[in-house]
């Protein structure tokens, strides 16, 4: 598709779209049709010149997001239309049209037409309708969950628990009774008619008190103690009340439980569909739907997995359905466009992709999937050529991937395996031998061709997680292997040649208060032995954590271990790279009066070595130290301060025997300052504003300034206002000076 095609497709589908939607607007009162739009209209200027950015200069965004609501069915849209100034490539690249169906408004639309089938057969108060409603939600009791909970509250331990918090209500009742505060303002009363300070001093003034008070104070002093007494309990059993609480919640879960609300039984997607069957209220299409578990059409950035397809910008199809046990996704369309440089030369090929994924289970839960894609580059453009700039390439992937979650979700193990075919040139010579057997049918031979530059590889990785003791305990293992011929063309990042493993063990400890984790790390390179070094990295990790109400203290300790090892013989190049981090953290949330603050500090020391083998690389070792402070303030919902201040020094020696020269110790001190503030003026109108310091000692120095506002122009209109301001100046280099400036101006909407 050429680029005014492309266009005139793109306009022709956000036309028909809108036009559609305002067919329907019009149609609204109906209740069967909704309408709703947002979006917004907004200009871009930047000034980096200093960076080289690549990011235009001046550019204007619109964004529109149209959901249009059919018969409880929720169709949206995705515009985003970029004018980028004397950039075309950026403009397409970042202008996006998208159409798909949400399916979680749909499902909440569903949830919601089932509490108005429950309303309505509550008001009409007919007795066996609502007899008919309590079956259903006890028809979904988790009964090994129930048990489990009374085992637990039937413990002595738990029992004592829940007298001790039944008591405390007890007496937070009586306390709160009325006539204890008329009986003790009487009792003041009197105390100070008669200027009595104890009960000794009634029977000193007992010519002035009559009979009547004199039994009526005495009364009332008994109240007192009482009162005093009941106060006392109060207070001890309070002090003890966070480690009851814990009951509690499981006696509050068990409650809930045995007597669940419709509603909470009705999130369950299965109970939905069964409780609007049964009550009518659905239709065949909403049923259909409802194994939907993603539609999109458009510019899209589907996932498979990290080996795979792993985000690319997708302009084409991706759908998944999710029928009873069977789970069924595919996707198709391009993932990059022909490009040509200023002589007219084809550097980037059109690249068609389609894959796809079945299987059984959701992709979330327990479920063994296989998986396939095809990638390759559009090769038509290329006959017009009179120069190959860039050759293009295929590619093609199978792979399987599963997962086994048991004991509601508590142990997980997943698994995936994939093995790449690719091509990086589709114009190399055919491989004079065949590769595929005999009996290899004809479709599977067309699906990809191999040649002298076909590279195989492997990829594939294995996790485990597992939550035990009411997940005190949680454990976490990972093995990935990447092999170096492993190329996956929808996902680019892939880092290849790689294999590594980790494992961790966080243990929490005295009713969740304490927290210690252990994690281990190691990572390779060099699979194959093609390099003349393999990197080997090792690093480790212990934690420890306490929080006690607003407070919290952490402590770090991380090794780390890299070195490029040799297997035959001993080499000049050999190094090995030592550090060591410490560091330690704590916070305390606290309120002065109305205020609502927030303390951190935190202390990182690291240390490290490189280690040379022989004379022509130097040896060398850092140190630096790292202070941070950070505080907020809540002055009200409509005014926060925040400020965040750090210092870091950082010391370099190096020392090399070839040249008999050992540096003195360079250190340098780094000093940054960030003030922050957030205000909203006339209840409406919100506002921020920062400030923000670097200097490297007498090397350079950064000051910055940001603004941000909002303010409503009409209704759900509102105007947004975003300016940066970056200062760099360097003392010794007076070329390295530069301004940056950032502003975004424009309307943000909602119809």
């Amino acid at each position: 598709m050429t680029k005014i095609n492309q266009r005139f497709y793109d306009i022709f589908l956000t036309s028909l779209f809108l036009i559609i939607s305002v067919v329907l607007y019009a149609q609204e009162k109906t209740n069967k049709i909704s309408f709703q739009m947002e979006g917004s209209l907004m200009g871009q200027y930047n000034s980096f010149e200093a960076n080289s950015s690549e990011i235009p200069a001046n550019q204007f965004v619109f964004r529109l997001k149209p959901t249009l609501t059919l018969y409880n069915i929720p169709l949206t849209a995705d515009i985003r239309l970029v004018r980028a100034e004397g950039n075309d490539i950026y403009s397409r690249s970042m202008s996006q049209i998208n159409f798909g169906f949400d399916i979680n408004k749909f499902k909440k639309n569903l949830m919601s037409k089932a509490l108005g089938k429950v309303n309505s057969i509550k008001e009409k108060g007919n007795l066996a309708d609502i007899s008919d409603l309590e079956n259903f939600s006890k028809e979904n009791l988790q009964k090994k969950a129930i048990a489990k909970l009374k085992d637990k509250l039937n413990q002595p331990e738990a029992i004592e628990a829940l007298e001790k918090l039944k008591e405390i209500e007890s007496l937070e009742t009586a306390l709160d009774n009325p006539a204890f505060e008329e009986k003790l303002a009487e009792f003041n009363s009197l105390k100070s008619k008669y200027k009595i300070q104890s009960k000794e001093d009634i029977a000193k003034y007992s010519d002035e008190i009559s009979l009547e008070d004199q039994k009526k104070i005495m009364q009332l002093y008994a109240l007192e103690e009482k009162k005093d007494k009941l106060l006392e309990k109060k207070d001890k059993l309070v002090s003890l009340q966070k480690d009851f609480e814990k009951y509690r919640k499981l006696a509050d879960r068990l409650d809930n439980l045995e007597n669940p609300t419709i509603s909470s039984v009705l999130r369950d997607p299965k109970n939905l569909k069964s409780f609007l069957n049964k009550y009518g209220g659905i239709s065949k299409v909403e049923k259909m739907l409802m194994v939907v578990d993603h539609m999109n059409f458009g510019k899209s950035y589907p996932y498979y997995s990290a080996y795979t397809v792993n985000r690319i910008a997708l302009s084409g199809f991706d759908v998944a359905i999710n029928p009873g046990i069977f789970y069924i996704s595919a996707l198709g369309g391009k993932s990059q466009f022909n490009l040509f440089d200023e002589q007219g030369r084809l550097k980037m090929y059109d690249r068609q992709l389609y894959g796809a994924k079945v299987g059984l289970g959701h992709k979330n839960r327990t479920h063994f999937h296989l998986i396939a894609l095809k990638a390759n580059d559009d090769q038509g453009n290329l006959l017009q050529q009179d120069s190959v700039l860039v050759e293009p390439k295929s590619n093609l992937l199978l792979g399987v991937d599963l997962k086994l979650s048991m004991f509601k979700r508590k142990f997980e193990f997943s698994a995936e395996a994939v093995t790449s075919a690719y091509n990086n040139s589709d114009l190399a010579p055919q491989t004079d031998s065949e590769i595929y057997p005999p009996e290899t049918p004809d479709f599977v031979r067309n699906l990809f061709s191999p040649n002298l530059s076909t590279h195989i590889g492997v990829a594939y990785k294995m996790n485990m997680r597992a939550n035990l003791f009411s997940n005190a305990t949680r454990l976490k293992a990972k093995y990935e292997y990447i092999g170096p011929g492993y190329q996956s063309m929808a996902a680019p990042i892939l880092i290849r040649d790689r294999l590594f493993y980790n494992f961790s063990w966080n243990q929490y400890l005295f009713n969740r208060r304490f927290n210690l984790s252990i994690f281990h790390k190691q990572e390779q390179d060099n699979l194959v032995p093609w390099k003349a070094y393999q990197t080997t990295s090792n690093s480790s990790g212990l934690a420890l954590s306490f929080i006690n109400k607003g407070f919290t203290c952490q402590a770090n300790y991380a090794p780390y271990f890299q070195s490029n090892d040799l297997s035959d013989i001993p080499d000049s190049s050999k190094i090995k790279n030592l550090s060591h981090m410490y560091s330690v953290t704590s916070s305390y949330n606290y309120k002065i009066g109305e205020l609502a603050a927030g303390s951190q500090l935190s202390f990182m020391k690291i240390s490290g070595e490189m280690i040379s083998n022989g004379t022509t690389i130097p040896s060398s070792s850092i140190s630096s130290l790292n202070i941070v402070y950070n505080q907020s303030i809540s002055i009200s919902k409509s005014m926060q301060i925040n400020f965040n201040t750090s210092f870091v020094s950082y010391q370099n020696s190096i020392a090399s025997s070839s040249i008999s020269v050992n540096s003195s110790d360079s250190t340098i001190n780094l000093f940054m300052f960030d003030l922050a503030s957030s205000f909203v003026l006339f209840k409406k109108w919100s506002n921020s504003i920062g400030f923000q310091y670097a200097n490297e000692d007498a090397l350079d120095n950064k000051i910055g300034f940001s603004y941000t506002s909002s303010i409503p122009v009409y209704k759900k209109i509102q105007f947004k206002l975003t300016i940066r301001q970056n200062q760099y100046k360097d003392p010794v280099d007076l070329t390295q000076n530069f301004s940056a400036l950032y502003l975004t101006a424009g309307l943000d909407f909602k119809l």
